[in-house]
């Protein structure tokens, strides 16, 4: 569990209900913050192709006919996840994209390693930057080059 530091306030605020429901026996067992980091982090990009965020879509370089509609990211504040907000790119081209992201966070932190470098986007490929929520009211600045 990813406790918020306010969870030290109180014991009681770390009484967890778990509800599984399966045909099958399962064990809950601690990971390690990298493993948990990376689950996190796929569950996103896969929450992020979603066709309910078709509108939130920003395709950034669809007057591009190399890429189109067929590289876009997904950055909205409004689509989160509990705490975590993201930063999700995806490249359906056939060709690769190199681009720099500058994120500038306030009341958020990364959530593993982020490399701020010239990202390497390859043909089919997508990338995601996970910030963790630490105030109540969080908001991100960015910006681009591709």
């Amino acid at each position: 569990m990813d406790w918020h530091e306010s969870a030290d306030f109180d014991p009681e605020y770390k009484n967890l209900l778990c509800r599984i429901f399966t045909g099958e026996k399962v064990q809950i067992a601690e990971l390690p913050d990298h493993e948990g980091e990376k689950k996190l982090a796929d569950a996103l990009g896969k929450y992020a192709e979603r066709k309910d965020w078709l509108e939130s879509r920003q395709y950034y370089r669809e007057n591009d006919p190399e890429y189109g509609q067929n590289l876009w990211r997904l950055a909205d504040p409004n689509i989160s996840v509990g705490f975590y907000y993201f930063w999700y790119r995806n490249n359906d081209t056939n060709y690769e994209s190199n681009e720099k992201c500058i994120l500038s966070l306030n009341g958020l932190q990364f959530v593993g390693d982020v490399d701020e470098d010239f990202v390497a986007i390859p043909s089919g490929g997508e990338h995601i930057i996970v910030m963790r929520c630490l105030e109540a009211f969080g908001s991100i600045g960015w910006g681009m080059k591709g």
